[in-house]
């Protein structure tokens, strides 16, 4: 039997530009919100995006939760909430997401294992992300308030613009004192976890924050780390901070053993920079080490 088939709508390129409306919406619920949380998933692949990410982080006094799979702000930034509890910050930074009374959402894919971490119910969510899929399948299963359908980098330059002309002295000094607040919370944090990990240095077998802190006194700020330590990733989160674009670096999908071939990819695209990937002795076999340390060497 002939049928004939149904026409398809054709693909629409996403736009790079966010809608007007849209945005200005999505600034007005920024500017009113008392506890902002930005979740950036992997909008530092763009390096511009951190200098833009930092600039709407510090008009609005918000905490940035950051992905694990690339820099997308710098983890030693008073308003840095650490990385995303799933891939490599402490099971305790997922409360920030809980908490907030609205959520930012930037390029962020939820984790196959999301831990139970979701806004609350009265919270409001806004999603900035180019890909349309992901309006059907929206985060932790409920529609965003405002969706951004637009390119991240161009999105964060339009509300950054919006938001410097909109704050009012009253909320601009409202902003610096909850700015304030959160970088004495934060630094309390980081001194509390620094102090953890040197009281662990006599450890044997080594005890893994231990490590992560010796190794954050030896390296320069260009060193790029490549990190697939899964179990123990959090001590990278909470002992080694990365400041410039470009210097933290997770595998994005499903691979054990990625970071000796990613470590050595990276070498070649920065033959400049020192390159560290760290793993766990389970990926170390599985990544071809004969293979890749031959070719490194």
């Amino acid at each position: 039997k002939n049928e004939t088939l149904p026409a398809t709508a054709p693909l629409k390129q996403p736009a790079k530009e966010p809608d007007a409306e849209l945005s200005n919406r999505a600034v007005g619920i920024l500017i009113a919100a008392q506890n902002p949380l930005i979740l950036a998933g992997h909008s530092g692949r763009h390096h511009e995006s951190v200098a833009l990410l930092i600039d709407l982080a510090e008009s609005l006094g918000a905490r940035v939760l950051n992905g694990p799979v690339r820099l997308n702000f710098p983890t030693s930034h008073p308003l840095c909430a650490g990385i995303d509890p799933i891939g490599g910050g402490s099971r305790t930074d997922g409360r920030y997401i809980g908490e907030a009374d609205t959520v930012l959402v930037v390029d962020y894919d939820l984790p196959y294992a999301a831990g139970g971490f979701c806004p609350g119910p009265g919270a409001k969510v806004i999603c900035i992300d180019i890909d349309p899929v992901k309006k059907t399948s929206p985060l932790w299963g409920r529609t965003p308030d405002v969706y951004l359908e637009a390119d991240s980098t161009s999105t964060l330059q339009k509300l950054n613009s919006l938001i410097h002309g909109k704050l009012s002295s009253a909320q601009r000094q409202q902003v610096r004192e909850r700015s304030e607040r959160i970088g004495r919370e934060h630094q309390k944090i980081r001194n509390e976890r620094r102090a953890l990990a040197q009281g662990r240095s006599a450890r044997k077998p080594i005890s893994p924050d231990w490590l992560c802190h010796c190794l954050s006194q030896v390296i320069d700020q260009d060193t790029i780390i490549v990190n697939q330590t899964i179990t123990h990733s959090s001590f990278v989160g909470e002992q080694i901070f990365r400041s410039l674009p470009g210097t933290l670096l997770a595998c994005a999908g499903g691979s054990i053993g990625w970071p000796l071939g990613a470590g050595l990819g990276a070498k070649l695209a920065a033959p400049g920079k020192t390159i560290v990937s760290l793993m766990g002795d389970g990926a170390f076999v599985w990544g071809c080490p004969t293979a890749t340390l031959w070719a490194s060497a």
